[in-house]
């Protein structure tokens, strides 16, 4: 009879979590350094209106401008703002990012290059 009601009512355990989709990667981590590059068309589109909107605004901006200084004062500020969102970008559809120095090797695998190396 407790296991008939355990099966209306649950277990009490609650709900069993439900399976998340894996989320699409938009970018991933680059194998030397820091940083992403676009693994999808996703990501390639961020990159490609990233890239339209910084070449656009400095035109727009350098028109109406009327020295070098004028330029930079109007650019810099759209520039930073632009970096700021595909920065954001990057994180929230992208690998982790960390300093990476290529392929990680296991234990087994560098204990046997510095043997051949010592020899």
């Amino acid at each position: 009879m407790v296991n008939f009601f355990k099966k209306i009512i649950g277990s009490g355990e609650g709900n069993p979590p439900k399976e998340k989709k894996p989320k699409k990667i938009w970018f991933k981590a680059k194998e030397y350094g820091y940083g992403w590059y676009p693994a999808t068309w996703e990501g390639w589109t961020v990159l490609a209106i990233y890239i339209v909107f910084i070449i656009g605004s400095f035109f727009v901006i350098n028109q109406d401008s009327h020295s070098v200084s004028d330029t930079l004062y109007g650019f810099l500020p759209r520039l930073a703002m632009a970096t700021f969102i595909l920065i954001s970008v990057c994180v929230s559809h992208g690998e982790k990012a960390k300093w990476r120095w290529g392929e990680e090797k296991s234990k087994d695998e560098r204990e046997k290059s510095k043997n051949e190396t010592s020899k």
